[in-house]
């Protein structure tokens, strides 16, 4: 019973620091808080009306607006408070409930960009990144041969080589190229290790590898769970790029 409750206080705390925030915003825009916090909340209305035309919405690029919410709030607070009358258990409630409003905004903040981070993985929140990188690494330790990869650059920020993306994530990260040129590409840009969520043989069908090249992938075995790496050997018809 005590976590639900300490969830349903930090939702009531962060739902009035928001009532009184937007309280703020309508009492100041008059100018009844001031010149300069009626030009805050000027500015951060004006703000928010121009990223909200921008497709990209997501609520971190807000954060520049933050001095001036921080500025309208605290003007805010302030004024529902001498409006209660200026005693000694007044002051003491407003530090009690700033304190609880911050607690509850960073706890949530905190959660939040948890959630956040498993997300961007999709499915392979599992996986140990630095585990496979290093098996990956050691492999590839003399030949330094780029890497394709479907775990993004989760995987990526580990590794000692280049790295090319085998999946689309919206506005992160682009595929590198389309399955059905896979044999080519790889040959092209020197592709020499592959490592995957999916099984040699699903890997190998969804990127349209033909029979009488698939003698040149070999699959490592056994090195980590979950993720498959393959080795391509490359044709010595193509010249892999230097570097």
């Amino acid at each position: 019973m005590l976590v639900p409750a300490a969830i349903t206080a930090g939702v009531v705390w962060i739902a009035l620091g928001e009532l009184v925030f937007i309280g703020g915003l309508a009492y100041s825009i008059p100018g009844r808080l001031g010149p300069r916090v009626r030009a805050a909340a000027l500015l951060f209305l004006a703000y928010a009306l121009l990223h909200s035309l921008w497709y990209y919405r997501y609520e971190r690029f807000m954060l520049m607006s933050l001095p001036l919410a921080a500025l309208v709030w605290a003007a805010a607070t302030r004024a529902a408070f001498s409006f209660l009358g200026a005693k000694k258990a007044t002051s003491s409630l407003l530090i009690v409930t700033q304190v609880a409003i911050a607690a509850s905004g960073m706890y949530w903040g905190n959660q939040y960009s948890l959630r956040h981070n498993i997300a961007l993985q999709q499915d392979t929140a599992y996986l140990q990144f630095d585990k496979i990188a290093a098996a990956v690494n050691t492999l590839n330790s003399e030949l330094k041969s780029a890497v394709l990869t479907d775990l993004g650059p989760h995987l990526a920020y580990y590794l000692d080589a280049h790295t090319y993306m085998d999946t689309d994530h919206g506005n992160y990260w682009r595929r590198a190229f389309p399955p059905e040129s896979t044999l080519e590409d790889i040959n092209n840009l020197g592709i020499g290790f592959v490592v995957t969520q999916e099984t040699f043989e699903e890997w190998l069908e969804e990127h349209k590898i033909p029979p009488e090249a698939r003698h040149r992938f070999k699959q490592i075995e056994s090195l980590i769970d979950g993720a498959s790496i393959i080795r391509y050997l490359h044709n010595d018809n193509h010249r892999r790029p230097e570097g």
